[in-house]
């Protein structure tokens, strides 16, 4: 491909691999297994670094790599810290919650809004722990409730039974993702954030999950409040004296908390509500 590509003067560009699953990346024997150090080691008989078309980007899909806070830490750890030792960036590419990790062992209906959070969860793991540079839902919409088991979509779809006409609700999925990508745009990059709490990383993973980005204009931050108390935050950002302007924009369980925009005069003693998640936009002066 990459030969006749060059040969048709073709400018498009080829990535490789797109693994089924996390862990294929950087283990296990079987041919689909060690994708990285096959595809990327120098002395590799499968090594396409040096092909003209092949995009330097890894990607693959989070199914299957969410049952449990530890299993979600220990992929994303391994998976960083392979793609470093190759010097090859990670494209998380494909996710929706397939398996049944997204109930962390409740029974019954997971609610819409413990369902946002736990894709935000996700997300919070694969941009921060697996260091990913880009990422991807899966579906956008399909027939299904909002208000409950939402693992699937953004939107929920009301059909009638031939398919061809209906109406949608938007789901809380929506305002999780949008919460991250509505704000982090290209060009952005991640912020190294430190706390003063000592908490693990496995702790993290049940408490305030924040990451940050920033650009030459504005500093975003992502808090996910997985507790079921309302917590306080102080951001304290290195390279800004004085912000023009500092907006929240809040998700929670109630219909009217969709991204919805709140003024700040402060980073300091933000309240973040319960099982919440919340974008702070903080514009450089």
């Amino acid at each position: 491909l990459d030969s006749i590509l060059s040969a048709r003067k073709i400018s498009a560009k080829i990535i490789t691999p797109e693994a089924g699953v996390l862990t294929a990346l950087y283990e296990g024997k079987g041919q689909a297994s060690r994708q990285i150090q096959n595809l990327y080691g120098k002395n590799s008989k499968y090594y396409v670094g040096n092909l003209k078309h092949v995009q330097q980007i890894i990607a693959g899909h989070s199914y299957f790599t969410d049952a449990g806070d530890s299993t979600i830490l220990n992929v994303r750890n391994s998976l960083r810290d392979t793609a470093a030792a190759y010097k090859i960036p990670f494209w998380q590419s494909e996710y929706s919650m397939l398996g049944s990790g997204y109930k962390e062992g409740a029974k019954g209906k997971i609610s819409g809004m413990d369902c946002a959070l736990f894709l935000s969860k996700i997300i919070y793991h694969d941009l921060v722990i697996a260091n990913a540079s880009a990422w991807q839902l899966w579906n956008a919409w399909e027939p299904g409730n909002a208000d409950f088991d939402t693992r699937y979509y953004l939107l929920a779809l009301k059909t009638n039974a031939e398919n061809t006409e209906g109406d949608f609700a938007i789901t809380k999925n929506l305002w999780a993702l949008g919460s991250y990508s509505r704000f982090i745009r290209p060009g952005m990059q991640r912020i190294i954030t430190a706390r003063n709490d000592s908490l693990t990383d496995l702790q993290v993973a049940q408490n305030v999950m924040l990451s940050a980005f920033a650009d030459q204009k504005k500093v975003v931050a992502v808090a996910v409040n997985y507790t079921k108390s309302s917590q306080n935050i102080d951001l304290k950002i290195t390279g800004i004296n004085k912000a023009k302007t500092i907006t929240q924009y809040l998700t929670t369980e109630q219909a009217e908390d969709n991204m919805r925009p709140i003024k700040l005069n402060s980073v300091k003693k933000i309240r973040l509500q319960p099982r919440s998640i919340v974008t702070i936009v903080i514009e450089k002066q």
